[in-house]
């Protein structure tokens, strides 16, 4: 029964991962868009801040969302982004793999690549971040 519970806890959990995911996109894009199209502000800085935007929208969401932690933040903070290290890097290593290896065309590969990030930072974060 006890591994039911933990079952139907993980896919809540990572529903509500992906759900995050697709606001931190919405976030980051409008502002990726909205500064750079109606601010005039250069693509490089309109991308930074919102990337930056969005991944402070993903750790409050996750951490009081996703999985709930009621643990001092600061240390999360750091792991957060140490796990968003780690699985941007396997992002972009299975998308050069599928590429030059596998001889994917690059919008495929991206899908791989996207589907290992999201994978590796769910269980990162909850297993590491978020404990």
């Amino acid at each position: 029964m006890k591994l039911k519970i933990r079952g139907s806890l993980l896919i809540i959990q990572g529903y509500k991962f992906i759900l995050v995911g697709i606001l931190n996109a919405v976030i980051g894009l409008g502002i990726i868009y909205s500064t750079y199209n109606l601010l005039g502000l250069n693509y490089k800085l309109a991308n930074v801040l919102g990337y930056g935007c969005g991944i402070v929208n993903s750790f409050i969401w996750n951490r009081r969302w996703t999985f709930r932690s009621k643990k001092n933040p600061k240390p999360q903070i750091l792991l957060f982004f140490l796990m968003f290290g780690v699985s941007y890097g396997l992002n972009l290593l299975v998308t050069i793999i599928c590429v030059e290896k596998l001889g994917l065309i690059p919008n495929l590969a991206q899908l791989a690549g996207i589907f290992c990030y999201t994978v590796s930072n769910f269980f990162g974060n909850k297993f590491v971040t978020f404990r």
